[in-house]
């Protein structure tokens, strides 16, 4: 079996202390000064390039190698699917693994590793595109300068910690398609909530067993208290009797 590294991921902190650097940073200068506005729009210019060249390299780069080894590609709403029709048909049902099947056949396909790698990088062009826009609007119509700070640090640490950065840049062998840490989370934190309201009902399935058997015991109890009241009864009259 190929053996893979592992992603080298940005934490959350690591990240809050990008923005809080940022934030000193623009607080120390003097946003209103010339010169700092175009060494902020220098600052975001130099990233858009540089960007556009690592993109340029990676394709490239994915051309030249040449991969063609086939991995199958699942749409993440595939996955969310399926743990909704598991928990709504039950494990085990034929019709259950019908509808997955189903679903994970039409939410699902295959290329190769470099089509793969081409497409990751015509999202990651793609994706620039917004950010221009939205900073074309603030810092040209509103007259801020923070947003070309902050996207820039920003922008800066996604392409040095994205997966075609650490596989044509470092060299690192990671697994297609990439892992989605976000996606792994929230598919962790759905799967612990899932066994939350399991536990759950079973304790309330348990409390209602242990109720019905109280309420089985006090019954049982009642009826014997009734007997013998029943049996105290007929003594005296045949006491009386006599």
């Amino acid at each position: 079996p190929v053996e893979y590294d592992d992603p080298i991921a940005f934490s959350p902190i690591q990240d809050m202390g990008v923005t809080l650097g940022v934030m000193v940073l623009c607080n120390k200068l003097d946003l209103n000064n010339v010169k700092v506005i175009k060494m902020a729009r220098f600052a975001f210019l130099a990233y858009l390039v540089l960007a556009q060249l690592f993109l340029i390299y990676v394709r490239y780069r994915a051309k030249s190698i040449g991969d063609t080894t086939e991995i199958t590609l699942h749409n993440p709403i595939s996955n969310l699917l399926q743990n909704q029709v598991a928990g709504a048909t039950g494990s085990g049902n034929g019709a259950g693994d019908m509808v997955k099947n189903l679903a994970n056949s039409f939410l699902s396909g295959s290329c190769t590793i470099m089509e793969y790698d081409l497409s990751q990088a015509k999202s990651m062009n793609s994706g620039l595109l917004i950010p221009m826009i939205m900073l074309w609007f603030l810092h040209f119509k509103m007259g801020q300068v923070q947003p070309l700070f902050f996207q820039t640090a920003s922008g800066l640490k996604d392409l040095l910690f994205s997966p075609l950065f650490q596989v044509y840049v470092l060299g690192r062998n990671l697994e297609r398609p990439f892992k989605n840490k976000k996606m792994e989370q929230m598919q962790e934190q759905m799967n612990a909530e899932e066994e939350l309201a399991e536990m759950d009902k079973d304790d309330d399935d348990d409390e209602e067993e242990s109720t019905d058997m109280d309420d089985s015991d006090e019954y049982d109890s009642d009826e014997d208290t009734d007997d013998d009241d029943d049996s105290d009864g007929y003594d005296d009259s045949s006491d009386d009797d006599n």
